[in-house]
């Protein structure tokens, strides 16, 4: 970011982060296999994206982001899956729900996330229960453990990232 930048206003070309994931596949490819077969979270791996500004490419320029579209999400989503398929799956849902508060959050909602966004934060997908009537019965809650990280405590039957 450049230092006359205001916070939160992303600087980086888009083109300059994907090119940043480029540089970074090796990383994020060793290992994957071991990963997948152990079942850790590529957590590392996510930070470092997160870190690159890459998880921030869709945020529109509006909101101070790089203003990529379906074309640079779906790149990156293309390159990190050729380094590590679970890699790739989270910013997926992260990519769709970003598009989706542009097109129909609140202007205070969209204000907090893109904001939240280009701080690093993710937002995933945790939202369908086997035990509530409609996709609004929801039981599951999620609290924050010592590392900072989110922890759902509840039954889902599909979630991401």
């Amino acid at each position: 970011m450049d230092a006359r930048a205001p916070a939160g206003v992303s600087t980086v070309p888009r083109s300059a982060l994907v090119a940043a994931v480029v540089a970074h596949l090796p990383t994020i490819a060793a290992g994957a296999a071991e990963r997948d077969r152990d079942r850790v979270l590529p957590r590392a791996e996510l930070d470092l994206l997160s870190s690159l500004g890459a998880l921030a490419v869709t945020v529109p320029t509006t909101h101070g982001g790089p203003g990529g579209g379906a074309t640079e999400a779906a790149e990156l989503l293309r390159l990190l899956a050729t380094a590590d398929p679970n890699v790739a799956q989270v910013p997926q849902s992260h990519f769709v729900y970003l598009r989706l508060a542009e097109i129909a959050g609140s202007p205070a909602l969209q204000e907090q996330l893109f904001e939240d966004v280009l701080g690093g934060a993710r937002v995933a997908n945790a939202q369908s229960e086997r035990t509530g009537a409609t996709v609004a019965d929801i039981t599951t809650r999620v609290r924050i453990d010592d590392q900072g990280w989110a922890v759902v405590d509840g039954e889902k039957f599909y979630a991401t990232g």
